[in-house]
């Protein structure tokens, strides 16, 4: 698929070689249909939950959403939880991937676990924090 005008891009939701329930699926896609569009070369790391596990983990889902036309391969990821209003990090990790790829205009989901110890603050209003890739702009 080629893309050549300055048009938004329009993305395909990447489900393969995932395990989300039927119910998980149609909210992934109704979230694409209401994102604000990619623009041309576009990369983008879309935050979608943020939840505490019985262990103390912040374990998050996050859409990966590539407007390029080539292949996006991930070895390894830098992703930081930060306070919507303050910008303050909750938590920051570098994490390693199996060769994560994502196809030009395509968004793929993605979960993450922030290790307990990684954590910067405690107590954390998950309502209040973001998942973003570091240095970059507010989403």
């Amino acid at each position: 698929m080629n893309h050549n005008s300055n048009d938004p891009i329009i993305e395909r939701l990447d489900l393969a070689h995932t395990k989300y329930s039927k119910a998980t699926e149609e909210k992934l896609k109704e979230i694409m249909k209401s994102a604000k569009p990619l623009q041309p070369n576009q990369v983008d790391i879309m935050h979608l939950t943020l939840k505490k596990s019985e262990n103390g983990d912040l374990v998050s889902t996050v859409l990966i959403r590539n407007g390029t036309q080539r292949i996006l391969h991930f070895q390894s990821l830098p992703l930081c939880i930060t306070e919507k209003v303050s910008g303050m990090v909750v938590a920051k990790g570098t994490f390693s991937l199996k060769n994560l790829t994502v196809q030009p205009f395509t968004s793929k989901p993605a979960t993450f676990v922030f290790p307990a110890s990684s954590l910067y603050m405690e107590p954390i209003d998950l309502s209040s924090c973001r998942v973003t890739y570091p240095d970059s702009p507010s989403n």
